[in-house]
């Protein structure tokens, strides 16, 4: 559990997690949970995951963000790589964007959109942004 100050606190901690908690208790059993084919199954709840994950991103946190002045969820970090120079990056729910700087600067809402691989030099900051412009914390990769 986490210590909760306020109605902010609380929708920061919990509006992305009770929407998989709705999920998960209105949806029927999910058919790879009874599957004894341990690659079928996962093979399975990955597209389960890469569905639900898609929904949320793509549909339900803009909707958030509309709702009652706009909900105070958490935006998940940034996934991210540099191999070989390319910039690699990633977030959990797709639908939110990726923004990056490369000139040590914390990104905005203006800075520059993550869309595919990107050759860089020296370090990256990365920050994920919901509809409303809502930056999530930093990430520096080097």
């Amino acid at each position: 559990s986490e210590p909760i100050k306020g109605p902010d606190s609380l929708e920061y901690f919990y509006a992305p997690k009770i929407l998989a908690l709705a999920e998960r208790a209105w949806a029927s059993q999910p058919a790879w949970e009874a599957m004894s084919n341990s690659g079928q199954r996962t093979e399975a709840f990955t597209e389960d995951w890469s569905r639900f994950a898609n929904r949320i991103g793509q549909i339900e946190m803009p909707k958030l963000d509309h709702l009652s002045d706009g909900y105070n969820y958490r935006l998940p970090l940034p996934g991210a790589t540099i191999e070989e120079g390319v910039l690699q990056a990633n977030v959990e729910f797709p639908g939110l964007t990726i923004r990056y700087t490369t000139d040590g600067s914390k990104p905005t809402s203006e800075s520059e959109i993550y869309q595919s691989p990107v050759e860089v030099e020296g370090p990256v900051k990365l920050r994920v942004f919901d509809t409303r412009g809502r930056g999530s914390r930093v990430v520096t990769i080097k």
